[in-house]
């Protein structure tokens, strides 16, 4: 028969060897992280990013700028843990975190994405993209990203 008094620090040695690893796989901040965490550091990055694609003007460019922006934008909904299965339904859910001006264009600038990842025949205006870079970089900031 085992000795039983050395199973509560086996027990308690199990503990904390769990509860390191949470520590370690959550860098140690509060909470857990949604697959796909950027961080406010790597989300304005990525947004430097976004502006040079703008910059460059072209066609291929534009779209791209608009549809990375428009995934930051639902990585950071993600990232504060807005419920949905869908961007669009993450979007619903986040309405009271936005005024409802803002929250409109948010709205448009991901029909456009939409547009401009799904349509064939896509017609790519720079003054839209524009607009809708601004919004999302607005939702950005109103999420603590930018």
């Amino acid at each position: 028969m085992p000795n039983l008094e050395i199973l509560p620090v086996i027990l308690l040695a199990i503990l904390g060897g769990v509860v390191l690893l949470l520590i370690s796989r959550t860098g140690g901040q509060k909470g857990f992280n949604a697959p796909g965490y950027v961080s406010p550091q790597s989300a304005r990055l990525k947004w430097k990013e976004i502006e040079e694609q703008f910059r460059l003007g072209k066609t291929s460019n534009l779209s791209k700028a608009l549809i990375d922006a428009d995934k930051l934008f639902d990585q950071a909904l993600k990232d504060a843990r807005v419920p949905g299965q869908t961007m669009g339904d993450r979007l619903k859910n986040a309405r009271h975190r936005f005024d409802q001006k803002l929250y409109s264009e948010l709205w448009e600038a991901h029909k456009l994405r939409n547009y401009y990842a799904h349509d064939v025949n896509v017609v790519v205006n720079s003054s839209q993209v524009k607009e809708s870079l601004d919004c999302f970089g607005e939702g950005l900031r109103k999420l603590g990203k930018l």
